[in-house]
Formats: structure tokens, C-alpha cells, sequence
């Protein structure tokens, strides 16, 4: 879905900040500029880099990269930096802090996210105040797999049940909603105030606004809700996941789900960047 130009006026009008929260970088020495070139022009003002570990697309979206590039464009770009679970020391948690990394992608863990010996990582993180952001659900098939024990069940949301009341402090994302298991992702974000999400993958492209809103159902006073009394899509960020040149389609995709269901303004505004700009200290 391809927004004209007075459509991306009306767009910007309505929307106080837009933050990106699923970004990895694509190929080309170019790809960088690119990127932010479409963020000026569409009004993305913040787009987080997830970093990804060098054997998946050539080492394009490794933590180097990340962090050459919200170097170049530090007004724009937000770095989350890859850590190996079953790895990577604690230390490495403080080291990418250093280095001006704002956050932390998870991702192909040698054992469930649950797993105990994971947890001095998420005691780093959340002692520096770093966002986790988790692959939850099904994971893509990659060229560097071979000979990598890697498994989906490990990433399933439910393993981030008890993550999430044991380090209260961490502001924890699921991307992907879990993808298929996204009735088990949603029961999570109902119960636990520090867990969010985005729709990213293939979630908006095979769940209809309808069946989105029928697992994602609570709000205010209703019974069963939100800790905090919140609306269920005050849960959800915007991102994208996809290349620069993509954009308009996936937000397309996130403005559709929000006039299906009649989200109010303050909700939408929430999702489009203000929820993230306050996981980020932004706001």
C-alpha cells in the first residue's frame, strides 16, 4: 500500500513521533544512506538497528555496522546490539553500553530463553537500564544454520514468562508477537506490564485486523485486563523489519489494522512511536 503525496502530509500531521523498532540492515555499501534518507522523507524520526551475529546476510546487520551507523546518523539511528546467548559473558553486556548501544537484540539461543544460565545477561541489562528485545515464534532459515543447534521452541514467548516478573525493572520486547503462537504472546503482554511487542514478519500479512483484536482484547476497566488498566494495543510498537525501500507497505499494514479497528488517536500515537519513545527514555 502506497501512500500519495497529501495521504503522507495528513499522515505527519496526525502524528507526534514515529519511531521504528525493528530495524536490521540490509546489504550494499549505500544501504545506510538510504535508509535514512527514507526516514526524512517519510517522517520516521527514530529507527532502532538490531543487530544480528555476523553469519546471517554476510555480517551486513552485525553489531559493527549498527554501530557505524548510528555513529554516522545519531539524530536517527538507535543501536541494538546482539548478544549470543550460551556465549557471551555479562561483560559484553557492558561493553556494547560503552560502545553506545541503547538496547539488545536476542536471538538463536543454545537453550530456551528461561534458561537460568542466561539470567547474569538480563541482570546486566537491566542494572544499565538496556531494553531486551526477543525473537519470539518461528524462526527464517539462513544460509550460516548449518551445524547450529538452533530450535523455535526455544524462542517461544511462554519462555519469557518467567523472565519477564523476575527482572520487573526490564522493559522486554517480543518481536514478532510470537509468530504462529500469537494467543500465547498476548496472554503474556495481558499479564505482565513490562512485556511489549511488535507485528512485524509475516504477522500482518496472514492475521486479519479482526483476529489481531480477538487475542488482543482487553482495556481499561474491562475484567481480566492490564495491570495498569491499559488498552491491549498500547502493548504494541510500530516496526518494520523489512528494507528501507519497503516502508510505506508495512506502515500501510499498521494504518489498515488501525481504521479496522477504530483505534483511538491517543492508542495510535502510542503505537506509531510514543510507547517506544518512553521504553527508550525519550519521552
Amino acid at each position: 500500500m502506497l501512500f500519495a503525496d497529501d495521504e503522507v502530509i495528513e499522515f505527519h500531521n496526525r502524528i507526534t513521533m514515529t519511531i521504528d523498532a525493528h530495524h536490521h540492515l540490509g546489504q550494499g555499501p549505500d544501504y545506510i544512506d538510504r535508509l535514512y534518507e527514507a526516514c526524512q522523507r517519510l517522517g520516521i524520526q527514530h529507527v532502532c538497528l538490531l543487530g544480528l551475529p555476523d553469519w546471517v546476510w554476510e555480517g551486513c546487520a552485525s553489531n559493527d555496522r549498527v554501530e557505524a551507523a548510528f555513529r554516522q546518523y545519531p539524530d536517527c539511528f538507535i543501536g541494538f546490539a546482539f548478544i549470543q546467548l550460551g556465549e557471551d559473558a555479562p561483560e559484553k553486556v557492558s561493553e556494547c553500553h560503552d560502545r553506545g548501544f541503547r538496547g539488545l537484540k536476542l536471538d538463536f539461543p543454545h537453550a530456551s530463553y528461561d534458561d537460568p544460565g542466561y539470567f547474569a545477561i538480563y541482570e546486566q541489562a537491566a542494572r544499565l537500564g538496556m531494553p531486551l528485545y526477543f525473537h519470539t515464534g518461528i524462526t527464517g532459515r539462513f544460509s550460516g544454520m548449518e551445524k547450529r543447534y538452533i530450535s523455535s521452541n526455544f524462542m517461544r514467548p511462554i519462555c519469557l514468562d518467567a523472565v519477564a516478573p523476575y527482572f520487573p525493572e526490564l522493559n522486554i520486547l517480543l518481536a514478532h508477537t510470537g509468530n504462529p503462537w500469537l494467543d500465547e504472546a498476548a496472554m503474556l503482554l495481558r499479564i505482565h506490564p513490562n512485556l511489549h511487542s511488535d507485528l512485524t514478519g509475516s504477522t500482518l500479512k496472514y492475521r486479519t485486523p479482526e483476529q489481531l483484536r480477538s487475542v488482543l482484547w482487553w482495556g481499561g476497566d474491562r475484567p481480566y485486563g492490564d495491570q495498569l488498566k491499559r488498552h491491549a494495543f498500547e502493548k504494541i510498537v510500530f516496526g518494520s523489519d523489512v528494507w528501507w525501500d519497503s516502508y510505506e507497505d508495512i506502515r500501510g499494514d499498521y494504518q489498515n489494522l488501525m481504521e479496522k479497528l477504530a483505534l483511538p488517536e491517543e492508542i495510535r500515537a502510542k503505537i506509531w512511536g510514543g510507547t517506544m519513545a518512553s521504553l527508550l527514555g525519550l519521552a
